[in-house]
C-alpha cells in the first residue's frame, strides 16, 4: 500500500513537473520557475488535484450563449402571453414558500413588471457575454425573487434554469464568445479549471438521474400512467394513429418504460465518450419528441443544449477546422496561425498571453481549488443529491405521489394525472351548528391560483390561515374551516385525501407526520381492468362517468344543484357494499351491483359503507366540470377550463 501511494505521489508530481516545464518555455527562466508539489489536501486529494487542472472553457462558453438565447426567449413568451398578469395580479391572496411566508414582500405589479424586464435584460448580456458573471447574478438573483413570489407557478424546469444560471455567475463561462473576452485581456484566457465544466455535467445528470429514480413506482412501471391516458388523448385527436384500446396501452407503456429507461442511463451515456454519439441522438429523440407532443415551453430545447457541456474539445477543433474547409475559405499562412491560436487547445494547459512572457519575474504554483471554491461545491453537491430524497422523511404511509409532500424541487416531473375536488365547510360561529360553503374564486384568488391551489396541501393551509386570521372579527372571518377534498391519482376513484373532520386552522404545515393527511387505499382492492371497461363503454354511448370509492364505516353527504346541466344523475356500485338514504331519512337502501340507482336533483342524500370499503359511479348527461359544480365542489377540471379560456381571451387582446 505504501508503494502505490509513493507511486501516485510520483505520477502526481511528474504531472505537475510538465506543466511547469512548458511555462519554463514560455517564461525562459527556470529559475524564477517554482512549482509547488508540497502542499497536499487532506481530503481526496486525487480529486481535488483533478478538479483543479486546466481544461478548455469552449464547451461552457458555447452554452451560456445558447442558455441565455434559451432564457431571452423564455422571458419573451412570459411577456407575450400575459403571464405576468396572470400570476402576480392578486385579488387578495398570494401563495408563498415555507422559507419565504413571511420574508417575501408582495409588490405593485408594476414592480414585478421591471422585475421581468431586468430578467430580460440580464438574460440577454449574459448571452452576449457582457459583463457575464454580474449579469448571471443579476439574472439568478431577479429570476428567483420572480419565481419565490407566488408558489403556485413553481415549476422544475425554472428551478433547473435558476440552479445553471448560478453555475455561470460563479464559473467563467464569458472566456469565449463574449463581448469581456475582447474588453480584458486577462478574460482573454480560453482555459479554466476542471471543476468548471464537471459542475455543469453533474447538474444535468442530476436532473435526469433522479427523474428517472422518480419514475419507479407501480403506476409507471406496472399500470403505464399516466402516460397510457395522455396518449390516448394524444391518439384520439389525429386520425394516423388507430385509436384502438391494445394499441394506447403499447404506446403507453413504450413511452413508460422508454422514459425511465431514457432518464436513469442518458447520463452514463453523455459521460461515456465511448457511447456518448449515442446518447446525443437519444437525447434528440426525447426532446423533441417532448416538445410537439406536451408543450413544455423551453425547456426541451435548453436541455438539447446541455449537449454541448459533454463535448470533448478536441471535437470543437476538428469541427471548426471541416468548417473552413466546407465554406472553401481562401486563406493565407498568417491567418491560418491566428485562426489556430482562437481554436481551443486540447492540451489541459494555461494559454497565457505573449505580453506576459517579458515577465521574467513571475512564479507560477500548482494549480489548486481555493478553500471558499471547495465550500460551494461540497454545498452545491450535497444539496442536489439530498434534496430529492427528502420525502423519504415524511409521511411513511403514504407514497409522495400521493401526499406531495417532498415533491418539489426533487427532479419528479410528469409523474401524476391529477383531478381533485373540493369542498369547504365554514363557520361564523364556533358554538353554530350552522355551515356554509365558500367559492374560494370570487375575490381571494385568480383561477391560476385555485387551479394550483386544490392540488397543493400547503396551499390549501395557507389559503385557511388567510381567510381566518387576516381579517379577524370581519363578518366573513369564519372561526373553523373543514375540508372534504377528493382526489383521482392516475385513472384511480375519487378517495378522500384528507380528514374531514379536522379543522384545518389548527393544522401545523412543518409537521413532518401529517397525519391529517388520509393514506390511499390500496390498490389490491380496485380492479383497474374493470374500470377500463365500463370507462370505454360509457365512451362509446356517450356517457360522462365519475368514479369514486369510500373506506369502511364512512359516509358521503351531498346533493346535486338542479341548475348544474345535469338532468339524469344514477349512481352503480362497482365493488363492495354501498348503501343510499336520505339526509333527513331513516330508510336506507342497499344499492345492488350492476343496478343504476337513481338519484333526485336538489336533495342532499347520503353513500355510506358498512364493513367493507366500496367503489361506486355515477353516470351523468352533462360533463364531469359541470355535474361537480353542481354538487358544490371546485373540480381542477373546470378550473383549468376557465384558466384557458381567460388566458385565451388575453391574448386576443393583445
Amino acid at each position: 500500500m505504501a508503494t502505490q501511494n509513493k507511486v501516485s505521489q510520483d505520477n502526481s508530481d511528474l504531472r505537475f513537473r510538465k506543466h511547469g516545464e512548458i511555462l519554463k518555455k514560455v517564461y525562459g527562466s527556470p529559475d524564477d520557475i517554482k512549482v509547488s508539489t508540497s502542499s497536499r489536501n487532506i481530503l481526496m486529494p486525487w480529486l481535488w488535484d483533478w478538479l483543479a487542472e486546466p481544461v478548455d472553457a469552449i464547451s461552457i462558453s458555447l452554452f451560456r450563449v445558447f442558455f441565455g438565447f434559451g432564457m431571452t426567449w423564455h422571458i419573451i413568451r412570459l411577456l407575450r402571453k400575459s403571464t405576468v398578469d396572470a400570476n402576480f395580479n392578486f385579488p387578495e391572496l398570494n401563495f408563498h414558500y415555507p422559507i419565504a411566508r413571511d420574508n417575501v414582500i408582495t409588490p405593485r405589479i408594476e414592480v414585478v413588471y421591471a422585475i421581468t424586464m431586468a430578467i430580460l435584460l440580464s438574460s440577454i448580456t449574459m448571452m452576449i457575454g457582457l459583463f457575464t458573471k454580474l449579469s448571471a447574478a443579476v439574472f439568478v438573483t431577479s429570476y428567483v425573487w420572480f419565481n419565490a413570489l407566488e408558489k403556485s407557478r413553481y415549476n422544475n424546469h425554472y428551478y433547473f434554469y435558476a440552479n445553471l444560471a448560478l453555475l455561470i455567475a460563479v464559473t467563467d463561462c464569458g472566456r469565449r464568445f463574449s463581448i469581456d473576452s475582447f474588453l480584458k485581456k486577462s478574460v482573454a484566457d480560453t482555459t479554466v479549471p476542471r471543476w468548471q465544466t464537471s459542475i455543469f455535467k453533474f447538474m444535468v445528470v442530476v436532473c435526469y438521474f433522479f427523474a428517472g429514480i422518480a419514475k419507479m413506482n407501480y403506476d409507471w412501471v406496472i399500470r403505464g400512467e399516466p402516460m397510457t391516458m395522455w396518449m390516448s388523448t394524444k391518439i384520439d385527436s389525429q386520425s394516423i394513429i388507430p385509436s384502438t384500446p391494445f394499441v394506447i396501452k403499447c404506446i403507453g407503456y413504450f413511452m413508460s418504460l422508454g422514459g425511465l429507461i431514457f432518464d436513469t442511463f442518458i447520463g452514463i451515456l453523455l459521460v461515456s465518450s465511448r457511447f456518448r454519439p449515442f446518447g446525443f441522438f437519444l437525447t434528440m429523440i426525447f426532446h423533441v419528441s417532448n416538445h410537439f407532443l406536451f408543450s413544455i415551453g423551453t425547456f426541451p430545447w435548453v436541455m438539447l443544449t446541455t449537449n454541448f457541456l459533454f463535448v470533448p474539445p478536441e471535437s470543437f477543433r476538428n469541427g471548426f477546422r471541416k468548417f473552413l474547409s466546407m465554406v472553401n475559405l481562401k486563406i493565407d499562412t498568417k491567418q491560418q496561425s491566428a485562426i489556430q491560436e482562437n481554436i481551443p487547445s486540447t492540451d489541459n494547459t494555461y494559454n497565457t498571453d505573449n505580453k506576459q512572457s517579458k515577465n521574467k519575474s513571475t512564479k507560477f504554483s500548482k494549480p489548486k481549488v481555493s478553500l471558499k471554491i471547495k465550500l460551494f461545491l461540497g454545498c452545491f453537491v450535497g444539496w442536489h443529491l439530498l434534496m430529492p430524497l427528502r420525502h423519504l422523511l415524511y409521511m411513511q404511509h403514504s407514497s409522495v405521489n400521493w401526499t406531495l409532500y417532498g415533491h418539489q424541487f426533487s427532479w419528479r416531473m410528469m409523474l401524476n394525472d391529477e383531478e381533485v375536488l373540493l369542498r369547504l365547510h365554514a363557520k361564523l360561529d364556533v358554538d353554530s351548528e350552522e355551515e356554509f360553503i365558500q367559492d374560494i374564486t370570487s375575490t381571494l384568488m385568480n383561477l391560476r391560483q385555485a387551479k394550483r391551489m386544490i392540488t397543493d396541501l400547503d396551499l390549501v393551509l395557507q389559503f385557511v390561515n388567510h381567510w381566518t386570521t387576516k381579517s379577524p372579527g370581519s363578518p366573513e372571518a369564519p372561526v373553523s374551516i373543514k375540508a372534504e377534498l377528493w382526489k383521482s391519482l392516475n385513472g384511480r376513484p375519487f378517495q378522500r385525501w384528507v380528514d374531514p373532520e379536522v379543522f384545518l386552522s389548527q393544522v401545523d404545515p412543518d409537521d413532518w407526520n401529517q397525519d391529517w393527511i388520509l393514506p390511499m387505499v390500496p390498490d389490491d382492492f380496485i380492479d383497474f381492468n374493470e374500470l377500463e371497461r365500463i370507462e370505454l363503454v360509457n365512451t362509446e354511448r356517450n356517457i360522462p362517468t365519475s368514479f369514486f370509492m369510500e373506506r369502511s364505516y364512512e359516509t358521503f353527504a351531498t346533493f346535486h344543484h338542479n341548475w348544474s346541466g345535469c338532468q339524469h344523475i344514477t349512481v352503480a356500485c362497482i365493488r363492495g357494499e354501498l348503501f343510499y338514504r336520505l339526509d333527513d331519512g331513516d330508510d336506507e337502501h342497499q344499492i345492488m351491483p350492476g343496478i343504476n340507482f337513481p338519484i333526485p336533483l336538489s336533495t342532499k342524500y347520503q353513500l355510506f359503507t358498512k364493513e367493507s370499503p366500496a367503489i361506486w359511479m355515477y353516470e351523468h348527461d352533462c360533463d364531469k366540470g359541470l355535474f361537480h359544480h353542481g354538487m358544490d365542489m371546485l373540480s381542477l377540471a373546470r378550473l383549468a377550463a376557465e384558466y384557458h379560456i381567460a388566458m385565451r381571451e388575453s391574448s386576443k387582446q393583445l
